[in-house]
């Protein structure tokens, strides 16, 4: 699936790692230092578009990675194209 946020564009598997959620048009919120994330609108788990890291917050509130969990690809742009 590619992913237009902000003017970036990400690439990532359309599917969550987890069960299969779609993820095409899930919600994307800002997760601090790991950038923006899709959010799986079957289980809410929140996953980086820059690196596929699966995150969650911890009792302090800090954002923090379960490790890499989704595949993301890179995006190339040659002439103004994806």
């Amino acid at each position: 699936a590619l992913i237009a946020h902000r003017g970036d564009v990400h690439a990532i598997d359309a599917t969550c790692y987890h069960m299969g959620g779609p993820l095409l048009h899930a919600e994307i919120e800002d997760c601090g230092p790991f950038g923006p994330c899709v959010v799986c609108p079957w289980h809410r788990y929140q996953i980086s578009l820059r690196s596929g890291d699966s995150l969650y917050q911890n009792m302090s509130g800090t954002v923090c990675s379960k490790g890499l969990k989704q595949r993301v690809h890179e995006v190339v742009r040659r002439d103004g194209k994806i």
